[in-house]
């Protein structure tokens, strides 16, 4: 990976955890022109931009047309490539195999080599408002209906994955011929299968630079192991520059029980797996953050949170 493939993104450490910063923010006219582009428009043809929601990776604007109304999905490069890959692929799956309610993808660019400086996706409009700000306004009974949706939701994501026999190793979902950046031709694409994992136990911080395995992993112990060898890397790093002699103890701490899990392992999932493990489609981020309300009590998933949904074993 090359050093300025992150550029645009650092990451503060805050007790314990790390999370990303924007050292620069998308400017609302390269957006502009980036969806005049996409969308064919002439100079002539209204293109309103406008702010519309944050999530922890992303900027999400609303973009008003003569054509209709979209969503501009600005994103952090913190797998770059990788993230924007695996969420379009994600999508155009559930779309293709399910009734869950996800926008249709019109565009995308996994690159930050244009107007934006950011990879970007440009989605369908949907229409609704955060689950989390309506709960405490709602009803038992639609709380319920939503509740049931949801599961019903999950249950077609299972059945589903289960009838895909691309479905097996654990990864997040990908197809490699999706390399440009118009999906006419998508429909022609082999079906997406698991790939390398893109998820914030891999990518935080300094992680996505560390020598480990990615994926996809033919079984729950390779899956596991890969988390170990994270978090070993994290420590040894501290070790290795950390002048704090406190955290110098904790960190070696820390490393005598990932070698006793890491020893551990075997003895509770195989080493190896012939087949690989047959997985499912779940949402790594599933909360009413990340959920969609509209006027009639449906519960879509938000825009603003990842779509990168993982196969993981079932």
């Amino acid at each position: 990976m090359e050093p300025d493939d992150r550029e645009g993104v650092e990451w503060k450490q805050d007790v314990g955890m790390c999370e990303p910063l924007w050292t620069r923010e998308p400017q609302a006219d390269a957006i502009e022109k980036a969806c005049r582009s996409t969308l064919a428009l002439s100079p002539e043809d209204g293109c309103a931009i406008s702010f519309l929601a944050e999530g922890g990776f992303n900027k999400v604007y609303a973009v008003q047309t003569a054509q209709g109304k979209f969503l501009m999905r600005v994103t952090l490069p913190v797998d770059p490539r990788h993230k924007t890959r695996g969420e379009v692929a994600t999508l155009a799956w559930v779309r293709r195999n399910t009734h869950v309610p996800v926008p249709k993808v019109l565009a995308f660019d996994d690159t930050s080599d244009n107007a934006i400086g950011f990879e970007w996706i440009l989605m369908q409009f949907m229409p609704g408002v955060s689950a989390n700000r309506l709960w405490r306004q709602l009803t038992t009974a639609t709380k319920t209906w939503i509740v049931e949706q949801v599961a019903d939701f999950q249950s077609q994501l299972f059945q589903r994955s289960f009838d895909d026999a691309n479905f097996r190793s654990i990864g997040t979902l990908c197809t490699p011929e999706l390399g440009g950046h118009n999906l006419g031709a998508q429909g022609k694409n082999q079906g997406p299968a698991p790939g390398r994992v893109v998820s914030i136990a891999h990518f935080e911080g300094e992680r996505v630079t560390y020598d480990i395995p990615r994926g996809p992993f033919r079984s729950s112990h390779d899956w596991l192991s890969a988390q170990l060898a994270a978090l070993r890397e994290d420590h040894i790093k501290v070790l290795a520059t950390n002048p704090d002699e406190d955290k110098k103890e904790d960190s070696e701490d820390i490393l005598k029980f990932v070698e006793r899990l890491s020893a551990l392992l075997p003895k509770i999932f195989p080493a190896l797996q012939h087949p690989p493990e047959c997985t499912v489609l779940c949402h790594n981020d599933l909360s009413l953050n990340n959920m969609l309300i509209d006027d009639d009590g449906k519960t879509r998933p938000s825009s603003t949170g990842s779509a990168s949904l993982q196969s993981r074993c079932g």
